[in-house]
């Protein structure tokens, strides 16, 4: 107790954990060493109430602006992660308080490093991971955080498919761009790959963590497919497929689980994915023309750009 009674007053404080907290994220104080010096175990509730105070702040601080910099966000959310995040003990509510600040910060579509750093520490964290596969663990985000979360991944999967998977990233109808406008109405999304894709593209499935997720056909010499549901008065699914001579189809949500059961880690037959119970088609002929049409169409099943 020396140390508390000799510097350490504010450890006894009503405003202790808060003024703490202030401290640590204005000076970018190492914790464990912090702590070590006044003798208060990391364990403490003094100390837990410290590490949630920092989440709050931070999170205050970013509401505060909306004209912070890229890099000042960055450079304190480095500190956040190395000394606060690192070993789990925030609380989950303050997690999600801070995610979801960040999330929706003004600005963050133009802050291309920051979003990135995000989504990756988001997928990789055991408390969140990718929303689409564990909605429970992000009740305590924002659901516009989330909303604009999954638009991200929509959008970086879009991107995937269009470049990756299509032969030698060819994509001469355009359609790359044509769903990247429609990316925040997306609700859901897979991926359905044939083997030689799967077997090309293993690597970057494996460092996105894909591979939990994405699905495989069940026949050889098939298309790869893209599977994308959006929301509206009655929500649609649209499948897009990787080869020539496969129309886009489109499906009422409900039907199509109704053939596949899940969008998730597990075969899909072409028979399914060009199911007769889709309702349209979009034919990408001729390269230029197709999506005033296509547009058009969707606009008529309440699914706008």
């Amino acid at each position: 107790m020396k140390n508390i009674r000799d510097t350490g007053l504010f450890l006894v404080e009503k405003d202790g954990p808060e003024a703490t907290a202030r401290n640590f994220l204005e000076n970018k104080v190492p914790r464990e060493a912090f702590f070590s010096h006044y003798g208060v175990p990391s364990t403490s509730g003094f100390a837990l109430a410290v590490v949630n105070s920092v989440a709050r702040q931070f999170a205050a601080w970013l509401v505060a602006s909306s004209a912070r910099e890229e890099y000042s966000i960055l450079e304190r959310w480095q500190y956040l992660k190395r000394e606060i995040l690192a070993d789990g003990a925030m609380a989950d509510r303050d997690h999600g308080v801070l995610i979801s600040a960040i999330i929706l910060h003004p600005q963050i579509a133009n802050m291309a490093a920051l979003q990135s750093e995000i989504r990756g520490y988001a997928i990789g964290h055991p408390r969140l991971g990718d929303p689409r596969l564990h909605l429970n663990r992000w009740v305590h985000v924002q659901e516009a955080a989330r909303s604009r979360f999954l638009n991200w991944l929509a959008k970086e999967w879009i991107s995937f498919f269009f470049e990756q998977v299509l032969p030698k990233g060819s994509d001469p109808h355009g359609r790359k761009d044509f769903w990247l406008q429609y990316s925040h109405r997306v609700m859901n999304f897979s991926v359905v790959l044939n083997d030689d894709d799967f077997n090309r593209l293993w690597p970057q499935l494996v460092r996105h963590k894909a591979d939990s997720w994405v699905c495989r056909t069940t026949e050889t010499n098939v298309a790869s497919a893209f599977i994308l549901q959006f929301q509206g008065p009655e929500p649609l699914t649209v499948v897009e497929f990787s080869l020539k001579n496969n129309a886009t189809r489109i499906f009422r949500s409900a039907d199509f689980l109704r053939i596949v059961g899940s969008l998730f880690h597990r075969n899909l037959s072409r028979r399914e994915l060009q199911s007769k119970v889709a309702i349209d088609t979009i034919n990408h002929v001729p390269p230029q023309g197709w999506q005033p049409k296509a547009q058009q169409l969707l606009a008529g099943y309440g699914v706008r750009r």
